[in-house]
C-alpha cells in the first residue's frame, strides 16, 4: 500500500523533493484520522440530541457502520 501511495505521490508531484513530500504526507495521516473520528463523533452527538439537521446523504456517508467494520483495527488510532 505504501509503495502504491509513494508512486502516486511521485506521479502527481514529479519534483526532486518527492521523498520529503511523501514523508510529510505520512506524518499527516494520524492527524487526518483523528479529525475524521472527531467529526463522526460530533455528527453522532448532533443526531442523537437533535442539535443539527443531518441530511440522509451526509448521515450515510459519515455514519456508515459497515465501513468501520471493514477497516482493520491495526489501522485505527
Amino acid at each position: 500500500v505504501l509503495e502504491s501511495f509513494e508512486r502516486h505521490v511521485r506521479f502527481i508531484s514529479p519534483h526532486k523533493d518527492t521523498a520529503l513530500r511523501f514523508a510529510n504526507l505520512l506524518l499527516l495521516l494520524p492527524s487526518i484520522g483523528t479529525v475524521a473520528r472527531d467529526l463522526v463523533e460530533d455528527v453522532h452527538l448532533a443526531k442523537l440530541f437533535g442539535l443539527a439537521s443531518i441530511d440522509r446523504t451526509m448521515a450515510s456517508l459519515i455514519l456508515n457502520e459497515s465501513q468501520s467494520e471493514e477497516i482493520p483495527q491495526s489501522l485505527l488510532i
